[in-house]
């Protein structure tokens, strides 16, 4: 059997019996490990944040419809009935002429009333709810993506933290046996004592590099339960698949960046500035004249209880179509400072905005940077790990045929896990990176759920 195959032996101490618990707890309470596809569904259903976008995308739905309902005519039904009776407190006083219906008092109403123009207020705060719907429809798209991006970028942690894992196992079950072996000829007084304690170093290191490797996946764990939400419900028990490692993948990285125009900052931005400028308008409204136009019918019928009358006999029936003109001559500066104050704010988020955007087009920068680096390094680690195991095998064979020593045969080791490691890493770093194009693109929710 090839030593970098050999089972490694048992380790102990405390901390690495309390990270392997906090490590696969959770795999024993599941039938199933969940692939990122299915921890993404899971959050999608159970996180907070999901859920406080839906509701507030609803609310954006309501308020439009609620704004456009406003400018169309409105029916009013009113009626009162009960008693009513006059007493005079003077002896002087001319008693009134009693009524036939007292005590009881009745009257009803029915009026359809409408605002034919309000100085244009209502069509634009029409207009600004429409905008808010559309843009709460974008960041709902936004936190979905958001948490998509989130979860696979943690998913693939996870999953490097996984293989990392096992290749410190390997190291360490072959330098346990290497160590075994020399310890037992240093001390017949085969092997010097520089040798013992150079590989004892080894040993120990290699330990070390495992306990980073174990309790690095009991925090990737941590927080995916904490993105997919699971951690809210004591009785939810879940765990995770690893993604596997293709070593002979090929991948075509991208040379462009996203359009700039199609991703979520941008898109926010358009809408965000169309918002602040119609609330400046809706304010600067109250500064200038205005002209408000309302009309209405109203149907009335009063004292139709105990009146000895017929229902109809009081019927009265009314319109108006009224024309108002109004204009403050002086409030002592209130409506323009309102104004200033308005347009402060306009300029304030709009600042805002911008910032948003020079981040974001710092990001994408980075982003492609990234994979150009990515593009260059990662055939090359293909050819250097393929490179690394046919040069560990010949360093094998020669090694058990007593042609090089053990210490080359350790180099030859610690260069082959050390390529492994960098692969590896680079794999999962190019993956990452390629979630987060997809992401800027606005497509990683498609190639990641629905693909």
């Amino acid at each position: 059997m090839k030593p970098h195959r050999e089972k490694r032996l048992k380790p102990t101490g405390l901390l690495f019996i309390s990270i392997l618990a906090v490590t696969y707890s959770f795999a024993e309470g599941a039938q199933k490990p969940l692939t990122l596809r299915e921890a993404i569904n899971f959050a999608l259903e159970s996180s907070p944040l999901m859920d406080s976008a839906k509701k507030t995308r609803s609310i954006r739905d309501l308020e439009y419809k609620s704004s456009v309902a406003k400018m169309l005519p409105s029916l009013d039904f009113a009626t009162t009935n009960g008693i009513q009776n006059y007493i005079p407190f003077s002896s002087t006083t001319t008693l009134l002429t009693p009524n036939p219906t007292d005590p009881w008092y009745s009257t009803l109403s029915l009026g359809i009333t409408e605002n034919l123009y309000d100085n244009g207020a209502s069509l634009t705060n029409s207009k600004i709810a429409d905008l808010k719907r559309r843009l709460e429809s974008i960041n709902y798209l936004k936190a979905r993506d958001d948490l998509v991006l989130n979860i696979t970028e943690e998913f693939y942690r996870y999953s490097l933290a996984i293989i990392l894992l096992d290749v410190r196992k390997q190291q360490q079950a072959i330098l346990d046996k290497q160590f075994k072996t020399l310890a037992n000829q240093y001390h017949q007084g085969f092997k010097t004592k520089s040798d013992f304690l150079r590989l004892k170093t080894q040993v120990q290191q290699a330990e070390i590099d495992q306990t980073i490797a174990e309790n690095s996946i009991a925090l990737s764990l941590n927080e995916l339960h904490r993105l997919v939400g699971s951690n809210l419900n004591d009785n939810v028990s879940l765990s995770f698949e690893a993604v596997p490692v293709r070593q002979d993948q090929k991948y075509i990285f991208p040379k462009t960046p996203p359009a700039f125009e199609n991703i979520y900052d941008s898109k926010i931005t358009k809408i965000q500035q169309n918002i602040n400028e119609k609330s400046v308008d809706l304010v600067q409204r109250n500064y200038w004249p205005q002209a408000l136009v309302t009309s209405g019918v109203t149907y009335e019928n009063s004292s139709y209880i105990n009146s000895g009358q017929p229902f109809n006999a009081g019927n009265q029936l009314s319109w108006t179509a009224l024309l108002t003109l109004q204009y403050n001559i002086w409030d002592w500066g209130t409506r323009k400072r309102d104004l200033e104050v308005a347009e402060y704010n306009r300029d304030i988020q709009q600042d805002s905005l911008n910032q948003n955007l020079q981040d974001a087009k710092s990001k994408i920068a980075n982003l492609m940077a990234d994979l150009l680096r990515i593009d260059r390094n990662f055939s090359l680690g293909q050819e250097l790990i393929t490179l690394e195991e046919e040069s560990h095998r010949n360093m094998e064979t020669q090694y058990r045929e007593g042609k090089v020593s053990y210490l080359d045969f350790i180099t030859s080791l610690n260069d082959l896990l050390s390529a492994r490691v960098q692969f590896y890493t680079v794999y999962f770093d190019a993956l990452q990176n390629m979630a987060k194009y997809r992401y800027y693109e606005g497509t990683i929710y498609e190639n990641t759920v629905e693909k």
